[in-house]
């Protein structure tokens, strides 16, 4: 799979999918490659499979999702350009406990012009990584590697 977006502005669907689609992939920070002077983030990760699921009733009013995470895991690499900064705020114990590796929480939110990335691992109620992404505009490719 390779999807492709670019655009002065983000659409909704778009940035829906892009969330569904990094839900719980496996990160390490090690990995990540900024290019400060080309405006381009390189994010490899390990993302699950994406399987579509029979609608069910409601449950409180809430409507159950109609994706599920399969087993099967997926090398994929997120590539965002036009990126004007990068922030990453990485504790300690991160690195120490986890090798540097983070589980992608919600998926990848896109906000006007921030794009975010945190961890599910926490310690006392802190998120162990926050990435922060400030672009120009939509610029951005997800690549499943076969």
């Amino acid at each position: 799979m390779k999807i492709t977006f670019e655009s002065s502005e983000m659409f909704l669907p778009i940035s829906n999918a892009l969330s569904v689609l990094t839900n719980g992939a496996e990160i390490c920070v090690n990995d990540i490659q900024y290019d400060e002077l080309n405006g381009i983030v390189k994010i490899p990760m390990k993302r699950r499979e994406v399987v579509e699921q029979k609608r069910k009733g409601c449950l409180f009013g809430w409507l159950h999702s109609p994706y599920s995470l399969g087993h099967t895991w997926i090398d994929s690499l997120l590539i965002i350009r036009q990126v004007v900064t990068m922030k990453m705020d990485i504790d300690d114990i991160l690195v120490a406990e986890c090798n540097s590796r983070f589980t992608v929480m919600m998926g990848m939110k896109i906000d006007n012009n921030e794009i975010y990335i945190g961890s599910l691992e926490e310690a006392s109620g802190k998120t162990l990584c926050n990435i922060f992404i400030n672009v120009k505009g939509s610029d951005l490719e997800l690549i499943d590697r076969m």
